[in-house]
């Protein structure tokens, strides 16, 4: 680290390099997180390349400090104002740059608590807490070295400027101080000796406290942590009293001042903070401040659970997870519903038989026709597209309240024209009847769709794919309850990185096991997600409902023994990823009680034609997801559909077709309505 200085106009060159090296390493780090979304984690390569720049950026910054004061006019009169050595210039511009330091911290804290104190306590993140504590772990190494800087010309006599020379020609050494001896430079280890304390701060914070920020907290608690950037709110003030006290100002009103700003600030973010953010934890958890213990049962109330249609989200992708690749999910469907009054929802579907797809019941009831996409990795590039008006809900569900969550929540459409097979649309086979209530608690599975990225986040028209972990159903009933998670349901929560779920816009889709022999089976049907102050990302299970407890029903529906499904055509086989992330998991709740799930009676009395509904739903007029809750009596509402897919469809031909058709059918069905009432 050790540079040239010379005087004149070298050392304006010097400060314009120094100016570019520290500018370009901040607008450099920047670039490298600006485009990222709020949920993303810094990758070890990104980060690397943050505490590289964030050395560049210390180092350069204080060598800019010490070249103003030290070889410029304007410094050289502010030296001999204050009669300032050129050890005390040092420790002057080291406590400056400890100050910039502790704005960006500051900022970044600011940042982070806006975002992830405002939605999940403990499982919301912002790209921002990561992204700085790479950029900042330099500061932590960086001072180690100015601080001994400073240290040895502190406790001798030598000139700065020397120490940046070999030989120095008689124009530079006639900056020097004079002719007195210069004394030993101490060693560095004299120095760790000497101040042992603030050494170990500065290892701990640099080492451990960039470890667990990074890795050992496995993603939780952003909201804490934004807390503890903002503590360096008064980092600046003690800067500027030890700055003061240095140029001799201990009796000026400013040194007054800035003494009361710095304990009201210390007070404010280093002792008030902590007692607040357990505020926050005892609310986001519904406990008292002092209560000392909870349940299980307190985390996630059940109101707070919500399907996961969305009409404004049926192009949107899964959470944290990947592109499929063609043939990946060739059971994959993407449906789009049609209700009375020509609102449109989307949802994902299930391929199980030439003629059968499996979906959710919310997502086809009161619906007037479906359209069906099949084959497809891309939402404009299916292989075939179908409409069809048969489906079957199961009878426990009310098609009346579909946005009510409810369990049983499951459907069959029927094609009204067989489907045909190829590499990039396939069955998949349903869960055996003998995996009825099977407990997959820790083992892996697969769900793919169409749905958000993240809570209100943007859309993708691409087929996404994310692994996940099943989570035992007694640890799913104490965080949504036993009305909603019944026997027939299965819950899955993030694999290795707690963003990682099902989303708005992934009701109906599959949920994939692959069985010791290597065949993908379909042990659930997406359901619902953790709503309200939650949302998909937040690390909370998503609910499935397991298809193999209905398999009687499915037969007297159909026709078809679907656990021995034996079709004509070509054995059929699924693509699925040879290896999963090399990345260790987090681990699951392990204050799980077990219990043995009751087998429920299931009714086998189908309805003998499609259930649909000439009940208006009122278009709502808000964009907010709703809150569904299980104890109360919701209003059903539908959305129409946003002007957006309106202008999307109409370059659509088929979809186009379909539109008219439609159209067609409201208008008969809305003079139908008034005919009977005047009659």
């Amino acid at each position: 680290m050790e540079l040239t200085f010379t005087k004149g106009r070298h050392h304006r060159t010097l400060m314009c390099v120094l100016v570019a090296c520290n500018v370009g390493a901040l607008v450099t780090a920047i670039n490298l997180v600006i485009g990222l979304n709020p949920e993303d984690r810094i990758s070890v390569k990104r980060g690397a390349v943050l505490t590289a720049l964030g050395l560049v950026y210390f180092v350069t910054l204080f060598e800019l400090f010490n070249v103003a004061a030290l070889f410029t006019g304007a410094g050289a009169r502010f030296r001999h104002k204050y009669r300032l050595s050129c050890g005390e210039v040092l420790d002057i511009s080291n406590k400056l740059v400890s100050a910039v330091q502790a704005a960006f911290s500051c900022a970044t804290g600011a940042i982070v608590c806006a975002w992830s104190c405002t939605r999940d306590f403990m499982r919301s993140s912002h790209f921002m807490s990561e992204a700085y504590a790479w950029f900042g772990a330099a500061y932590f190494f960086y001072d180690i070295w100015s601080m001994y800087t400073v240290y040895v010309h502190m406790t001798t006599n030598i000139d700065y400027f020397k120490t940046k020379l070999r030989r120095p020609s008689k124009s530079e050494a006639s900056l020097s101080s004079g002719d007195a001896v210069v004394t030993k430079r101490p060693s560095f280890f004299t120095y760790c000796r000497h101040e042992p304390v603030i050494l170990m701060h500065h290892l701990f914070i640099g080492g451990f406290g960039f470890l667990f920020i990074i890795y050992l907290r496995g993603g939780l608690g952003d909201c804490a942590f934004g807390f503890v950037y903002l503590m360096e709110l008064s980092t600046p003030l003690v800067s500027l009293r030890g700055v003061l006290s240095r140029l001799g100002l201990k009796r000026s009103r400013a040194y007054v001042v800035n003494g009361l700003a710095m304990l009201l600030a210390f007070l404010a973010c280093r002792v008030l903070a902590l007692p607040y953010a357990c505020l926050l934890y005892s609310r986001a958890v519904g406990l008292g401040y002092f209560d000392v213990s909870y349940t299980p049962s307190q985390l996630i109330p059940a109101e707070y659970a919500e399907n996961i249609d969305d009409i404004e989200a049926w192009q949107a992708r899964i959470v944290s997870g990947w592109e499929a690749k063609p043939g990946q999910h060739p059971h994959q469907v993407s449906l789009r519903m049609v209700d009375i009054l020509g609102g449109v929802g989307g949802c994902g579907g299930n391929v199980v038989h030439k003629e059968w797809l499996i979906t959710s019941a919310h997502c086809t009831a009161s619906r007037i026709t479906i359209v069906v996409r099949a084959g497809l990795v891309h939402m404009t590039r299916p292989e075939m597209f179908l409409e069809t008006t048969e489906y079957y809900n199961y009878p426990t569900f009310d098609a009346l309240r579909p946005s009510d969550v409810q369990p049983n929540d499951i459907s069959l459409v029927k094609l009204q024209q067989p489907l045909q097979y190829s590499r990039n649309l396939r069955p998949i086979r349903i869960q055996p009847s003998s995996d009825n209530y099977r407990n997959y608690d820790e083992e892996i599975v697969t769900a793919s769709g169409f749905g958000r990225i993240w809570t209100l986040g943007a859309q993708s028209q691409e087929l996404r794919w994310v692994y996940l972990r099943a989570v035992s159903n007694a640890a799913c009933a104490s965080i949504f309850g036993n009305v909603l998670v019944t026997e027939n349901t299965i819950c899955a929560r993030f694999f290795n990185v707690t963003s990682q779920s099902i989303c708005q816009g992934d009701s109906g889709g599959p949920l994939v096991h692959v069985s010791p022999d290597g065949v993908p089976f379909l042990v659930g049907v997406s359901s619902f997600v953790a709503g309200g102050s939650f949302g998909c990302h937040s690390g909370l299970p998503s609910a499935f409902i397991r298809p193999g407890p209905f398999h009687s029903w499915f037969t007297e529906i159909t026709g078809i023994d679907f656990n021995n499904l034996n079709e004509e055509e070509d054995e059929v086989s699924t693509l699925v990823p040879s290896t999963y992330p090399d990345t260790s998991p987090t681990d699951l709740p392990t204050t799980i009680v077990t219990t043995t799930p009751i087998p429920e009676t299931i009714p086998t009395n189908p309805p003998t034609q499609s259930p649909t509904t000439s009940t208006t739903y009122p278009p709502t007029t808000t964009s907010e997801e709703p809150t569904i809750t299980t104890t109360e009596e919701p209003t059903t509402t539908e959305e129409p559909e946003s002007d957006e897919d309106d202008s999307e469809e109409i370059d659509d031909p088929e979809l186009a077709d379909l539109l008219k058709r439609l159209e067609v059918k409201v208008k008969v069905k809305v003079k139908l309505s008034k005919y009977l009432k005047k009659k």
